[in-house]
């Protein structure tokens, strides 16, 4: 210790010493600009550090402050038990909580070193003299540490009246959330209520209608065509036009059943091989009567892409619909039709681009809205439904694709499918009101509990809520759970319990189970949760990494033998 920094020194050899180096740190703790709970905590670590000297036999206390900046008081204890790096005595450990670390890390056995960095209002006082000889009232130290006692005592006191306060708060503001929850799952109870009487009346409204339609469009196409007719040109012509309204029509009522079909759940996927191809070259065939005007070719890119396992006919609608709309707004350039295979996540996917209208960025998302109809402001040849890209987007999701779209208004459209090149099953026999399956989201926070059914549920999985683990168990033995999306941290029987019953159970050791967890890895055993088959986070961005997995890896799992 260099001799021109030191401020002072205390032998140390008896408790009265003790209390000496007390009260004497903190006067010199307020001389340097402490406040007083930083004065109480340095004379408190100065009689810990003195308690332990006392009982090795005796020693002394340094005090210096550093002349650089951050200037600091420095507390060397000389006689203690141990050194600087390893503490014997229990009054260091409580010293470098209380007054601060080592200064450096080099220390003699039987010297502690201890630091703290001045307050910047004392950092230029001068207190060569606060720690020298001299004689120190005892008892006036005592009741001063009484006082703070009682101090100490009656702001705990405070402090566990504000507690209280805000636990009653806390508990009414809960109470308010539960109710807010319950009053929300009845609401979102009332949508799906209104949600499936809608889709069954649509479905019953558009059955009765297509049958006279249907009628209508093949009576019109045998006068139109009957040789022995005497229709004359203008009986023709309007005959022509009840034609084209009723196929108009027909058209949006089958939109309509289909999209109802699919909202109900009772869409089935009917996966076949076949060759993109082909597909393609029927759809330029089909579409060839159609694209008479010169000004706007249908160009057909074709290029390899190995087999696909998908529902060719509703890849065939989504794309029907899809050129069908480019040719409806484009009215100069050209509508290319283009598909490739993306092998890094082995999805085909199929473009539509044109040289039409546009979309605003505004309206991108809407547009896949049901009847929604953007304003373009500019001439269109033809009007929509409004249903045709939402019941594109449904199939596609129905196989677990997807459609996105960019656009630019004056330069066009570019609509791209996505659409994974084998079809897995896992999202069609779970599908809402299939009956042959569903899966358990098992966790104590109503929140994630909302958060993990919403999503699985718009992705098309039917879900069933557990909110601990013994309900969790029980309608796991039930039957008819295909998956689990368990919590770990749960009141009562934890996620890991309720991992070492299923597993246990015959009836349920072969459900797969995925864990969503707040802890993190370093919180988890590996063997803890050496059934599941995945651990996932509760953070934002893992909800869709989830719902992937059970769509894909899981798919196969969950599949009856022989499937």
């Amino acid at each position: 210790m260099s001799t021109s920094d030191q401020v002072g020194r205390i032998l140390v050899a008896s408790s009265s010493d003790v209390l000496t180096a007390r009260q004497r740190m903190r006067d010199a703790a307020a001389r340097l600009g402490f406040d007083r709970f930083d004065q109480v905590q340095l004379a408190t670590g100065i009689s810990e550090i003195g308690r332990d000297i006392v009982a090795t036999g005796g020693g002394e206390l340094q005090f210096r402050i550093t002349p650089t900046q951050p200037r600091r008081l420095v507390v060397t204890a000389r006689g203690i038990a141990g050194d600087g790096t390893v503490a014997a005595g229990p009054g260091v450990v409580a010293a470098r909580r209380l007054i601060g670390p080592p200064l450096d890390g080099g220390a003699d056995r039987g010297v502690c070193t201890f630091s703290r960095v001045l307050p910047k209002s004392g950092a230029a006082i001068e207190v060569s003299g606060a720690f020298s000889e001299g004689t120190a009232d005892l008892y006036s130290e005592v009741d001063r540490q009484d006082a703070e006692l009682i101090r100490l005592l009656e702001e705990l006191r405070q402090r566990e009246v504000e507690i209280e306060s805000i636990n009653r708060e806390l508990e009414e503001t809960n109470r308010g959330v539960l109710a807010l929850y319950a009053e929300l799952d009845d609401k979102a109870e009332s949508v799906r209520q209104i949600s499936n009487e809608r889709a069954r009346f649509l479905s019953n409204v558009t059955h009765e209608l297509r049958t006279p339609l249907s009628s209508i469009t093949a009576l019109c196409r045998l006068l139109l065509t009957e040789r022995d007719a005497a229709l004359g040109e203008e009986q023709a012509r309007q005959i022509g036009y009840i034609h084209k309204s009723a196929q108009d029509l027909l058209d949006f009522v089958s939109d309509l059943l289909d999209l109802a079909k699919v909202e109900a759940g009772k869409v089935a996927v009917r996966a076949v091989r076949f060759e993109v191809d082909d597909l393609l070259t029927a759809l330029r065939g089909m579409f060839r009567p159609l694209s008479t005007d010169a000004n706007v070719p249908l160009v057909f890119d074709l290029s390899p892409v190995p087999t696909v396992e998908t529902d060719e006919n509703k890849v065939t609608q989504i794309l029907r619909n899809l050129i069908s709309n480019a040719l409806k707004f484009t009215e100069r350039g050209e509508i290319r039709i283009s598909a490739h295979h993306d092998a890094d996540r082995d999805e085909v996917v199929f473009v539509v681009a044109d040289t039409g209208i546009g979309i605003a960025v505004a309206d991108l998302d809407r547009i896949f809205d049901e009847f929604v109809q953007v304003d373009t402001r500019r001439g269109r040849r033809e009007r929509s439904s409004g249903l045709g890209l939402p019941l594109s987007r449904k199939l596609a999701q129905l196989m677990g694709g997807s459609i996105t779209v960019e656009s630019e208004v004056g330069r066009g459209s570019t609509f791209q499918v996505r659409l994974p090149r084998i079809y897995s099953q896992r999202i069609d026999v779970l599908a809402p009101g299939s009956g042959d399956g569903y899966i358990l989201v098992v966790d104590d926070d109503p929140i994630s509990r909302y958060v993990a059914k919403e999503h699985l549920e718009r992705v098309g999985w039917r879900v069933i809520e557990a909110r601990d683990g013994d309900m969790a168990l029980k309608l796991a033995r039930e039957g008819g759970c295909r998956a689990i999306v368990l919590d770990l941290v749960m009141p009562g029987m934890s996620g890991f319990d309720v991992l070492r019953h299923l597993g246990d159970l015959p009836e349920t050791a072969a459900i797969p189970v995925v864990v969503r967890t707040s802890l993190s890895a370093s919180e988890i055993e590996p063997q803890s949760v050496s059934r599941a088959a995945a651990v996932f986070s509760k953070s934002d961005d893992s909800i869709q990494s989830l719902s992937d997995f059970l769509t894909g890896d899981l798919a196969g799992a969950s599949r009856p033998a022989g499937e």
